[in-house]
């Protein structure tokens, strides 16, 4: 009797897991990234990014002594290149598509995109998506200028000359014009590491995907618990 107890207590609270896991608002996703819209942390590409605007006014120090208990570390010069890489940032520009090259990790190139004025730009697309996933930004179509953005500084200072750069994300929306521009940009050598960051601007923080706090993983593991009772009834 203790034991069917015991596997009735223990399947409701699967079930109750399971269900929390799904009830999570929608999930958020462009190429190979993704958020759940209640979460704070974007996954892929290996990695788990904080959201940016998790650490707005904090300086790149202070972000880093404020979670690095919990993995996280500040992003290094090739992590946001291949991070502005994967979301196809860049690719085109304006007024006309036309190739680029791919950012690249040097910690002293400004690379600097746009801007990009066609509705149907890769870019728009691109940079809308990552300033929701990054900094839960979202435009209102209706507004009659409206500016979205996500910034925030990374690299590790290879150089070492006590500076770090900055990403930006920047969309702007002109309705009465009835355009939107997008520009993006790897900026070097912008802010020291302690130095106090703009009100609006975050520090990029990455650490490798944790496996083990995911909720399906935590759901397996409550199922494996159940499982290992059934048997030992048998």
């Amino acid at each position: 009797m203790l034991q069917r107890n015991f596997t009735h207590t223990l399947s409701i609270i699967i079930l109750s897991v399971f269900l929390s896991s799904k009830s999570y608002a929608t999930l958020i996703t462009h190429e190979s990234y993704s958020r759940d819209s209640n979460d704070i942390v974007i996954r892929g590409g290996g990695l788990e990014w904080l959201m940016w605007n998790q650490t707005y006014g904090l300086s790149a120090h202070e972000a880093v002594a404020r979670y690095e208990s919990k993995g996280w570390s500040i992003a290094t010069n090739s992590q946001m290149a291949n991070l502005f890489n994967s979301f196809k940032l860049g690719e085109t520009g304006f007024p006309l598509p036309y190739p680029r090259s791919p950012f690249v990790s040097d910690e002293n190139a400004d690379q600097l995109i746009g801007p990009h004025g066609d509705s149907q730009d890769a870019n728009n697309s691109a940079a809308i998506a990552f300033i929701k996933l990054f900094s839960d930004q979202e435009l209102d179509f209706q507004a009659g200028v409206e500016q979205i953005h996500a910034h925030a500084y990374f690299g590790d200072d290879e150089d070492n000359d006590n500076k770090i750069n900055r990403a930006s994300v920047n969309h702007d929306h002109f309705r009465d014009f009835g355009f939107i521009v997008s520009d993006i940009g790897l900026s070097s050598d912008r802010f020291g590491y302690t130095e106090a960051l703009p009100s609006s601007t975050g520090t990029a923080l990455v650490r490798n995907i944790n496996e083990v706090n995911s909720p399906n993983s935590l759901f397996l593991l409550i199922m494996g618990m159940l499982l290992s009772v059934w048997y030992r009834r048998k």
